[in-house]
């Protein structure tokens, strides 16, 4: 598949800025997370996205974002 099918599944996609690289740099250094997860976090920030579905549960420690874990939605 290819990267062009992305917005004909329905998937918005956004920049990523260096606002918002600036903003993730603040978050891993506050919650010791990986680069790529502070990186979603900042977007989520300014998307004022709370709820997350993933297997990483160092994120469950985040304030303010709301993380279900594959098990929660079986």
């Amino acid at each position: 598949h290819s990267v062009r099918q992305i917005p004909r599944m329905g998937v918005k996609t956004r920049a990523l800025t260096p606002a918002l690289i600036t903003a993730s740099e603040a978050i891993r250094t506050q919650y010791g997370i990986l680069t790529n997860d502070s990186v979603s976090v900042a977007v989520m920030q300014n998307l004022r996205l709370t709820r997350l579905v993933s297997h990483d549960s160092d994120l469950k420690n985040l304030a303010g974002l709301v993380v279900y874990q594959p098990q929660d939605l079986a």
